[in-house]
């Protein structure tokens, strides 16, 4: 029978922090009042440079509909100020799609009955081979989230084989420890994406039925885990 958590409660062998950044997130949507926001807040934040969380809120509020078109311009111009009109592709690659969570909208779903598979270091290396011939420059390795079928020394040798093909690996599978996010960088990975789905408890509870994914705060601090040893960040949150 699958034990069924605490959305809160961390599960065995998982780590714990010294961090109230999940408390102070927490908080801070929990305080976030739609109504209160004006016409006048949204033209505020429109026109800094930098947003303060009450400038953000405005501009998530219901009040800033009517300025969809400038919030879209100076997105825009933010982008562009950072990163020029440059577009950066990737190839994506599962290695594996077993999963021991229980999540509601994902067809990987443990319930779901669906063809399982694991790609075996020779396999791995063809694909690599295959997508290196196209001349992309970095790959994306991805797996379902199973520690059992998909370890941490079975993620290290798939980043292993990429490295010989690839300047930029990363890496889309389940949060880890620091210690596994160590070892995985001196295989050669060099960043990591954990997507959260929401900050909210109950719709997140309601979600995420069973399986580690099941526990809320060790998914948020994924991504502090993984900057602890130097991994990059990328699309972390949806």
């Amino acid at each position: 029978m699958r034990t069924i958590y605490d959305p809160m409660t961390y599960q065995p062998q998982m780590q714990q922090l010294d961090s109230t950044m999940f408390e102070t997130v927490q908080e801070a949507m929990t305080a976030f009042a739609q109504t209160v926001y004006t016409e006048t807040d949204v033209k505020a934040a429109l026109q800094k440079q930098t947003c303060k969380i009450q400038d953000y809120a405005a501009l998530l509020s219901p009040a800033a509909e009517p300025f969809l078109e400038q919030m879209a311009e100076k997105a825009k111009q933010e982008r562009e100020a950072h990163f020029g009109n440059s577009v950066q592709l990737f190839t994506p690659l599962y290695i594996s799609n077993y999963c021991e969570n229980q999540c509601v909208y994902c067809g990987f779903n443990c319930k779901n009955a669906i063809h399982r598979s694991r790609l075996s270091a020779e396999e791995i290396e063809k694909e690599m081979q295959a997508i290196a011939k196209t001349d992309m420059r970095e790959v994306l390795l991805l797996t379902g989230e199973s520690r059992t079928a998909s370890d941490v020394q079975y993620i290290g040798e798939a980043v292993q084989i990429a490295k010989k093909y690839f300047p930029t690996i990363g890496l889309e599978v389940y949060p880890m420890n620091v210690e596994d996010y160590h070892y995985l960088n001196t295989c050669g990975a060099d960043f990591v994406t954990v997507f959260q789905e929401t900050y909210h408890l109950d719709c997140y509870e309601k979600m995420h039925q069973a399986g580690a994914k099941r526990c809320m705060p060790y998914r948020f601090y994924a991504q502090e885990r993984a900057v602890c040893v130097g991994l990059d960040l990328a699309c972390c949150w949806d």
